[in-house]
């Protein structure tokens, strides 16, 4: 049996799109970074922990929510991926706390396409985050996160 030519092309885009996943996403740069005045460890297991709380498992028809972390000590680093696993993946953000003496710094990149609004509110949660604060964002709500204090 012969399939058609637009199912072999079909297939043929789908495998390739799928072998590259978002490889622009890791080569552009951070979006934006901020110090932090504790250890990169901590300030890593505390967004990861808050990433992990507010957006993992959501799932819907041919996608499912996805949050990983890997703390890398030898090099200094750890980084909290979030995204949704799909036929081909969709990359929401990457957050490296990077280890600067005693201290730390947060490094963000998430998609281009995202609006000024949406940025800065995402910024907000994460610094929020780092510095022990709780909570999430509602999806379709414009929140940002409590004041400080």
């Amino acid at each position: 049996m012969q399939l058609p030519l637009s199912a072999v092309t079909l297939a043929a885009a789908i495998a390739l799109a799928a072998c590259q996943p978002g490889s622009s996403f890791y080569t552009q740069p951070f979006n934006f970074e901020f110090p932090l005045e504790q250890g990169y460890q901590a300030a890593y297991a505390r967004v990861l922990n808050a990433t992990r709380a507010c957006y993992s498992g959501g799932s819907i028809i041919v996608s499912t929510a996805r949050v990983e972390g890997q703390l890398y000590p030898d090099l200094g680093y750890g980084e909290v991926y979030h995204g949704e696993s799909a036929v081909v993946p969709v990359h929401y953000s990457l957050v490296r706390i990077e280890r600067d003496g005693s201290r730390s710094r947060a490094r963000v990149r998430f998609p281009g396409s995202w609006s000024a609004s949406d940025a800065a509110r995402f910024r907000g949660w994460i610094e929020h985050w780092a510095r022990d604060g709780r909570g999430c964002m509602r999806i379709g709500a414009p929140n940002a996160p409590p004041a400080p204090g």
